[in-house]
């Protein structure tokens, strides 16, 4: 699927919420959790880490600004 430009700012979004996502997770980690707790809790950040690095490929194949076609108005 394409990524088109108008869609960077959701991307970047997306990214954060993730990023967010896993930081809490990992701290509830380092808190304890019951053995099916963390190992939901890895299983979520896994999956988190894997849309990361999808979204940072979307986003680095986008065109450069100077590379973008002209806006239609």
């Amino acid at each position: 699927m394409a990524v088109q430009l108008d869609d960077l700012p959701g991307m970047q979004e997306r990214l954060r919420t993730l990023r967010a996502l896993i930081a809490r997770y990992r701290g509830h980690l380092e808190e304890g959790a019951s053995r099916q707790t963390a190992a939901a809790y890895l299983q979520a950040i896994h999956a988190a880490e894997a849309e990361i690095a999808e979204l940072e490929r979307g986003i680095a194949d986008l065109p450069h600004p100077e590379e973008a076609p002209p806006q239609r108005g």
